[in-house]
Formats: structure tokens, sequence, C-alpha cells
């Protein structure tokens, strides 16, 4: 392949770079993919703790969408042209099993994210696919050269020629991985509005440094309430909640996460920091969790409180919750008053912990900010400033859950963004 002329340059090799080289390739493309890490891929090994939560899937393209928000109808093109089914249906054609667990989430059967960015590399094993890793971009600017629209400048001063130009070099969430916001420099220069990126879908920190004890413990389904008594601004929210050495995290904190931040800076009391409230039982009332912690004592009136509710909770959670109801681990069930065990319940059902700031983009999951999505033909992927250019994935400015939904705006505008250039080729 010439190395001075390509039909579509890609810069990053990730999820969506990836899939546009191989989309594109598919269609008779000369492709080329500049990564400045050793190898492509580097941020999905990491996806789903390792396991790579690839995509989320609802079938129905439409449903699909709404998840994105009042954005998400940007995306009904790609969708369609690349739905959560297609992904999975091309992820197994590429010999790479998918199973579907809670909330529609989907993972590689093995539970190896590697086994995605392997498909991935394969799909892109072409004659018409070369991939440079540890090339760092300097520049991209366009030109008036014949034959080609932009010139790309490598670190170390080599230019590159090509018809179309796909920047794919997410957000910055995770800079270890290489998100370290390169591209938005490069099309700031181009002219396009890049809004400031801010971690989001991001773990949480609390004043209580106990929660280090916790750590592990995981509650599948949980609730979470933040409300303000100065200016009556609730926020209640349910699903899986985790605990860590630094407070929260789990899929429940994560979509929660910005809201969360967006309260505590409005937060007014003088009572000190913001608190969060956690409902161990969500699917029952406080009545209910009552007569629970009523049999139990009941039943075993001779033995401690905190061996009688460990048939409850975790023993480690336990503790924390006799510290906050005020009784003493030792008392029998039987000299449990009525007062304690409204305050056990209280504990349960409303667990409180105070709110000290969520984690910065080197440990978010996702980054929101980026191109304005205003200045993008979703039907193409193609800049509506700069003709030729093509942006695709964690680059957007889309806001969206945890669950694969980030991985699937990867896939479908990537895919789109390859058919373009591949449609739309020179000679």
């Amino acid at each position: 392949m010439s190395s001075s002329a390509y039909d579509l340059i890609i810069i990053g090799a990730g999820p969506a770079g990836l899939l546009a080289a191989g989309r594109a390739a598919s269609l008779g493309s000369r492709v080329l993919i500049l990564e400045k890490n050793r190898q492509p891929g580097k941020k999905l090994l990491i996806s789903g703790g390792g396991r790579c939560n690839l995509t989320n899937a609802l079938a129905d393209v439409q449903v699909l969408a709404a998840r994105y928000g009042k954005e998400g109808k940007k995306l009904l093109s790609v969708l369609y042209g690349f739905s959560a089914t297609d992904c999975i249906e091309f992820f197994e054609n590429q010999g790479v099993p998918i199973k579907i667990e809670a909330e529609n989430r989907a993972f590689p059967g093995d539970n190896k994210s590697a086994s995605i960015r392997d498909a991935l590399v394969r799909f892109c094993d072409s004659p018409q696919v070369e991939i440079r890793t540890q090339t760092p971009v300097r520049d991209v600017r366009t030109t008036t050269n014949p034959g080609a629209r932009f010139i790309v400048t490598l670190a170390r001063g080599q230019e590159l020629l090509s018809q179309w130009i796909l920047i794919a070099t997410g957000g910055f969430a995770r800079p270890e991985t290489g998100s370290t916001g390169d591209g938005f420099g490069w099309l700031e220069k181009l002219g396009h509005r890049v809004l400031r990126p801010e971690p989001i879908l991001v773990p949480i920190t609390t004043h209580e440094t106990w929660t280090s004890a916790l750590m592990g413990i995981a509650f599948a389904d949980c609730g979470l309430l933040l409300e303000n008594p100065d200016t009556s601004v609730h926020f209640r929210g349910r699903g899986k909640v985790l605990f860590t050495h630094f407070g929260l995290s789990g899929p429940l904190i994560l979509n929660s996460s910005r809201k969360i931040d967006e309260l505590a800076k409005s937060w007014t009391p003088k009572s000190g920091p913001m608190p969060l409230f956690l409902d161990f039982f969500p699917a029952v009332d406080g009545g209910e969790v009552e007569r629970k912690i009523t049999q139990v004592l009941t039943e075993n009136p001779r033995k401690k409180i905190s061996s009688l509710l460990a048939n409850l909770l975790p023993p480690r959670l336990i503790d924390q919750i006799l510290v906050q109801a005020e009784v003493e681990p030792q008392t029998q069930g039987a000299n449990i008053s009525k007062v304690q065990r409204k305050a056990l319940v209280q504990g349960m059902k409303k667990f409180r912990l105070t709110y000290k700031g969520k984690l910065g983009n080197d440990k978010a999951i996702v980054s929101r900010g980026g191109v304005a999505l205003d200045e993008v033909d979703f039907r193409t992927m193609e800049s509506l400033r700069v003709p030729g250019l093509l942006l695709a994935g964690d680059i957007l400015d889309f806001d969206r859950p945890s669950g694969g939904f980030s991985l699937q705006i990867c896939w479908s505008t990537g895919w789109r963004a390859g058919e373009t250039a591949a449609n739309n080729k020179s000679g």
C-alpha cells in the first residue's frame, strides 16, 4: 500500500475506529489507522471491568434511542444502520459468543474484553487496512493538494495525504488508555465548536472513610435517595450499588453521579455535607422490614442482635447499621426495644452517607463533552463544517447511561463513517 495517499485515514484504533476501518475496507477503501498506543483497543481491554459490556440488547431501535435522552433522535439513522441486534450478530459471526445478563447488558461469553478487541482486529485483517501503532499524530489540516483533502502530520514530522479523515480519538475518560482529548484541539482548529469535556458515569466519594471496611459488598437492587429540606429538591433511583474503598460505585451510582454532583452544588442546609440515603430493601416498605426484624428477634430471643441481623444483610454492613441505630452489637434479641427496632428499620431503609465528590477522568467510565451535535450530519457522520471529516464514538457530545450504551454509539457511528468514506471515495 502506498504511504502517500489513502482513501481514509483513521486516528484512533478504538472501537469506533477499528469497526470503521473494517467496514470501509470491505467496501474497497484503502485505510490507514494511526494509534499512539502500543496496541489497538487498549481502552476496550478495561471496559466493563475487563468483561466488556459491548451493548445493551434492546431490539427496538426507537426504545434504544430513547435511552440517550432528547439527543437520542439524532442517533436513529445510525442505529437503524447498525443496531444492538446487528452488533451482537456481528461479533458472533466473528467467532465470539455473546450472552445477555441483567438489564439487557451484553457480554462476550468468556467474560474477556480481549475477545471483543481481537475480533475487531481480525475484522481489519485485510490487505486494504494498515494499522500503525506507537504513531502519535501532531496535526490535522485541510489541503488543496490534488487527489486529497487532508494532510495528517505525525509526531516525527511525516505527512500523509487522504481523501477522508475519521477522528475517533475518544474523550477524556481513563487517560492512561490514551483518551487524553487529542482530537479536540485539531477539531477546534478546523472550525468545530467543542463543548468542555467532563467526567460522567463516574464513582463517587464519601466523607465516611469506613466504607473501606465494606469494600466489595454489592446490592443488585438498591434504592438511592437525595433530599434537600430547604429546596424540596429530591432525587430517587434504583439499581445496582457497590461499596468501594473510597465510597460508592455500581450502575446506579454511575448513572446518577452527574445528578448527585449537581444537587451537591446547590446544597444549602447549614448542617454539613449533603447526605445520601441507601435503601437495602427497595421492593418493600418499612413496615415489612420491621416485620422481618421482629420475626428474627422473636425466634431467637437470646442471640446477639449482630448475629440475628446477619440473616438479613452482610455482617460487615450490619456493624455500621448498628452504629447508626445506636444499638450495642451484644444486645440480645429479647432486649431490643421498640425504639431500637424502629432505628434498625431506618438503618436498613435509609442508610446514611455524606457526599464528598466524584472521581475524575482517570476513574470515569465515560466523559461527556466534545463536538457539538448540531455540527454533524448523522446520516453520514460527516462534519457539517469540514467536507471529508468524519467523527465517531466518544468524541461526540452525547450523554448516556451505563449498560453498553456508550459502546453502541461507537459501533453505530463507526460503521456508518466507514460506509460513507468507502461509498464516496475518489478513483
